[in-house]
């Protein structure tokens, strides 16, 4: 414990920290504290603040998201089953056919023929070919490009759409272009027995574009489209190290989403975080038809970068700061340079204090003693017989009244200085009685001396005191600077007066 001391004592022995102005920049700083605590942790709580925005928001907008990408399944889905019944695709020729296919291609304001229906349009997706395929796979009719771009996964389709008798959607891709495409399989339903047939359509779907640029999301944003086996489906901005159909798994986030943790389980401390940068997510699930003829589960999650969710509260944050050490500066110059002001008021009002000690010397008067020497006084220079404490220097200003009935001490200098008032001072008067064993001349007699006083919290505390021997006077003494009858001081009013 002693050794933990050592240090804090060397330092409060240091004249830099028992100095005034040291203790005024403390004292500014200590006061500055609070205000940098309260600002940082208000920053705290506005970035926490602006997570739970950012989270919600994203949470929002993969709601919008997934319900926009089952908006488009659904209208695929609504198209392709309305095209199967039209009766040029289920007639035993192929008479009218491609017009048909064509108008899905692109879609004019005749109406169709037939059970065709007029409203064909897709919002978020556009035809890129259509073909029309009988039991055997072989072409019945075409639109666009033709069957010849058919690739064995658009065949594999057709034939698990013949074999489960419903849509079925599969072989998602993007192209060389950026652009997400994707193919669907509807079987054809036919009054006769002549044979089945199927619609394999192939569009290019641009609905998470055109939503992620009227969402207006913030820079370095991202929404991903994935199935239930991590699988990717789709993403904004489509440029990127993974590409449709790479796994996410392993993505602790991904993962996350898939398969939620249990209440008892520690939490990812990488849940958070893509590649190493923190982001905020939502996420939210719906269904679509599937390459089996069911509905499979897929997810969208949008993801914030949390630096530009928190950006306006780091920047306020850094405002505000700037503004507090401005103004924390600005209060340690002024404690700096206003120190010299209060150590000059300091130094006066011990001189006034050292003042009014020898004026009770000269009168008498011991009221204003208390208020001048503190508790614990010692007087390292005292008289012989005399008490300790402040009850000796009423026995000496008592003793030296009776020894020199109109006697005063002559006040020549005073000098302050840290915690210290030095006083070069003459004793006159005409010595009628013992002063503490010195026997009376009965002349007038004067003696040259210097005191010290050291002060503590205001009040004298030490003093010692040093005075030649007692000669005769030869001329009048110079008169005494006259003692204030109470100190102007600042400090003084405020904290040393009744």
């Amino acid at each position: 414990m002693t050794d933990l001391r050592r240090p804090f004592r060397w330092l409060g022995s240091r004249s830099l920290v028992r100095s005034l102005r040291f203790r005024l920049v403390l004292l500014v700083l200590l006061a500055s504290l609070p205000s940098f605590a309260l600002l940082f942790l208000t920053a705290s709580q506005q970035r926490e603040d602006a997570i739970a925005a950012g989270q919600d928001e994203s949470r929002r907008l993969a709601r919008l998201v997934a319900a926009d990408q089952s908006s488009v399944a659904t209208q695929i889905e609504t198209v392709l089953s309305t095209t199967a019944l039209a009766d040029e695709l289920t007639g035993a020729t192929n008479d009218g056919c491609q017009a048909v296919l064509q108008r899905l291609l692109r879609p004019t304001t005749a109406p169709l023929e037939g059970n065709a229906s007029p409203d064909i349009g897709l919002d978020d997706a556009t035809f890129a070919q259509v073909v029309v395929l009988d039991d055997q796979l072989e072409g019945f009719c075409a639109g666009g490009a033709g069957v010849g771009l058919m690739d064995e996964e658009d065949r594999a389709l057709a034939t698990s759409a013949l074999e489960r008798g419903r849509l079925v959607t599969g072989n998602l891709r993007t192209t060389s272009t950026g652009s997400m495409v994707i193919t669907y399989a509807m079987p054809v339903i036919r009054d006769d027995d002549a044979g089945r047939r199927v619609i394999v359509a192939t569009l290019e779907v641009y609905a998470l574009t055109r939503f992620a640029l009227e969402a207006n999301l913030p820079r370095d944003s991202f929404i991903l489209i994935f199935n239930d086996d991590g699988e990717l489906e789709q993403r904004y901005p489509a440029a990127g190290s993974v590409v449709v159909g790479d796994s996410l798994a392993g993505t602790p986030v991904v993962d996350n989403t898939l398969r939620p943790p249990e209440a008892d389980e520690e939490p990812d401390p990488t849940a958070d975080e893509i590649d190493g940068e923190e982001y905020v997510f939502g996420s939210d699930d719906f269904l679509t038809p599937g390459p089996e003829g069911g509905l499979t589960l897929s997810y969208a999650m949008v993801g914030f970068p949390e630096a530009v969710v928190v950006q306006r509260a780091d920047e306020k944050f850094n405002e505000n700061l700037g503004k507090l050490g401005i103004a924390a500066i600005i209060a340690l110059v002024a404690a700096w340079v206003g120190s010299d002001l209060f150590i000059g008021r300091d130094a006066e009002t011990r001189k006034g204090q050292i003042r009014d000690f020898y004026h009770a010397f000269s009168t008498g008067a011991l009221d204003d003693l208390d208020e001048i020497i503190g508790p614990g006084y010692v007087d390292r220079s005292p008289g012989p017989g005399q008490a300790s404490g402040i009850d000796g220097l009423r026995q000496n200003i008592a003793a030296f009244r009776i020894a020199f009935p109109k006697g005063q001490i002559i006040i020549r200098e005073l000098i302050a200085e840290h915690d210290k008032v030095v006083a070069r001072v003459t004793l006159s008067g005409t010595h009628v009685a013992d002063y503490f064993d010195v026997p009376p001349s009965g002349k007038p007699v004067v003696a040259d001396g210097v005191e010290t006083f050291r002060f503590l919290h205001g009040m004298v505390v030490e003093s010692w005191s040093m005075f030649g021997e007692l000669r005769q006077r030869e001329a009048a003494p110079d008169l005494p600077v006259p003692a204030p009858a109470a100190s102007t001081g600042l400090v003084s009013r405020l904290f040393r007066r009744k």
